[in-house]
C-alpha cells in the first residue's frame, strides 16, 4: 500500500527528473488504518462484542469514504455553479474600487490541464470567489465544499470560513486571468493577476 501511494503520486504530479516525490501529505495514509487490526493477536477477536465493533467501524469507514469521494468528485470536476460561462459585468452587483478584502494565497499553475488557486478573505458573510479572463467571461468560481465552509466544519472558529479554492479548466492559450470577490451585491478585484501559456504537451 506505502509503494502504492508513491506510485500514484509519481504518475500523477511528479516532474520529470525530480530526484524525489513530492507533496506526499499524511492524509494519502489513511487507507492504512484499515490493516491495523490484523496486527493485534487472534485472541482479542474471540469476544462477540470485538467482532461486532469491527464490522460496524469498517462498515462504517467504507462508506464515509465512498460518500466523500464522491462528493469531492462531484464538486471539483463538475461545478454546478449557474456563474460559469456568464460575464461579470452582466452580474446584478455594484463594483467596488477600494481595496478588496482578499488575496490568493498559492496556486497550482503546473497542472496539464486545470488550475487550482486557493487564498483567503477577511469576510465572514456567505460569498463567492471568481476568475474571469479578459473579456469577464467567469471561467471558475470557488465552492465552500472544496474550502470547507460547509458542515461540519462551518461549526469551528470563524477562521473555518475565511479560506477559498477555485479550480478551474486551464485556457491553452497565452492570456490573463482575473480574481474578484463577490459578496452579496458588492464585487471587487484583488490580485495579483495570473499569466497563462500554452503548454507543450510531450507526444506518448
Amino acid at each position: 500500500m506505502a509503494a502504492a501511494i508513491f506510485l500514484a503520486a509519481y504518475i500523477m504530479w511528479t516532474p520529470v527528473n525530480s530526484p524525489y516525490i513530492p507533496w506526499i501529505q499524511g492524509r494519502y495514509w489513511i487507507p492504512l488504518l484499515a490493516v491495523i487490526p490484523f496486527l493485534f493477536s487472534p485472541d482479542g477477536f474471540r469476544k462477540k462484542i470485538s467482532k461486532i465493533s469491527l464490522a460496524i467501524l469498517c462498515s462504517a469507514f467504507f462508506i464515509i469514504s465512498l460518500l466523500t469521494t464522491v462528493r469531492i468528485v462531484r464538486h471539483y470536476y463538475f461545478p454546478q455553479s449557474g456563474l460559469l460561462g456568464k460575464n461579470i459585468h452582466e452580474l446584478n452587483a455594484q463594483f467596488s474600487a477600494g481595496t478588496c478584502p482578499a488575496f490568493v494565497q498559492w496556486d497550482y499553475t503546473f497542472g496539464w490541464f486545470s488550475l487550482v488557486e486557493v487564498g483567503k478573505t477577511a469576510v465572514s458573510s456567505p460569498y463567492r470567489v471568481l476568475v474571469t479572463n479578459e473579456t469577464g467571461t467567469i471561467l471558475g468560481v470557488s465552492d465552500p465544499t472544496l474550502a470547507g465552509a460547509e458542515f461540519p466544519f462551518n461549526l469551528l472558529s470563524r477562521s473555518s470560513r475565511s479560506k477559498w479554492l477555485v479550480h478551474l479548466w486551464r485556457p491553452n492559450r497565452f492570456g490573463t486571468l482575473h480574481f474578484w470577490l463577490l459578496n452579496g451585491k458588492k464585487i471587487c478585484a484583488f490580485g495579483p493577476d495570473l499569466k497563462i501559456e500554452p503548454l507543450f504537451v510531450p507526444s506518448a
